[in-house]
């Protein structure tokens, strides 16, 4: 009895736990399969169903994850592309009014130097506005082309704008100091040349 009741026990716990890890109901519906070939064979085919359904579900996920991420990407560009551009006018304009404004001062005076102070500050915010689309476009060759062209722009308005500037600057005034309007067009010049050969050496091979 102690047997038989042994044999059973398992062959119970055998049909609750199943055959390889299966749970029971998983194993008993295989084993009827294999005893109807067609149903075998339905069975089979809807686990190949289910497992080609999930690598697809895959491939989409990861389809759009990659699509997600290049949005994310072009966004953050964008952005800083667009605040570069701000940086730029705002440069722009404080290069023409300290330049405008530092004749008037006389070099050992406060006055000279916050506006030289402000001048040199407005050139390097000119040149790093220029450097950001050549930094951020340069994932691909199309992008790389786009980023040297926004570059050029960028770098032509500086000639124009320096020059304006040391025009203005150079020209005589009665109310204008000569060392201080002459520092100034020196100045606005050296920015022009500059941006001059960063425009040559943006489209130079090999950079």
């Amino acid at each position: 009895m102690a047997g038989n009741s042994g044999t059973v026990s398992s062959s119970s716990s055998r049909d609750q736990s199943g055959i390889a890890g299966l749970p029971a109901s998983k194993y008993l519906e295989k084993k009827r399969a294999t005893r109807n070939p067609e149903r075998c064979s339905r069975v089979y085919s809807s686990e190949l169903s289910f497992s080609f359904i999930g690598q697809e579900s895959t491939c989409r996920e990861g389809h759009s994850t990659k699509e997600v991420s290049v949005l994310t990407r072009g966004m953050s560009i964008f952005l800083f592309i667009l605040l570069s551009l701000l940086v730029y006018i705002a440069a722009l304009v404080a290069l023409v009014r300290a330049t405008g404004r530092l004749r008037y001062y006389r070099f050992d005076e406060a006055g000279f130097l916050g506006m030289a102070a402000l001048d040199i500050v407005a050139g390097i915010l000119l040149f790093s506005a220029v450097a950001t689309p050549l930094v951020l476009l340069t994932g691909s060759t199309v992008e790389s082309v786009e980023g040297r062209v926004l570059a050029f722009l960028l770098l032509l308005g500086i000639i124009l704008v320096s020059g304006a500037a040391a025009w203005r600057s150079l020209g005589w005034s009665p109310s204008s100091q000569t060392l201080s309007r002459l520092l100034g067009g020196i100045y606005c010049l050296l920015l022009a040349l500059a941006a001059l050969v960063c425009m040559v050496l943006i489209f130079l091979p090999g950079r």
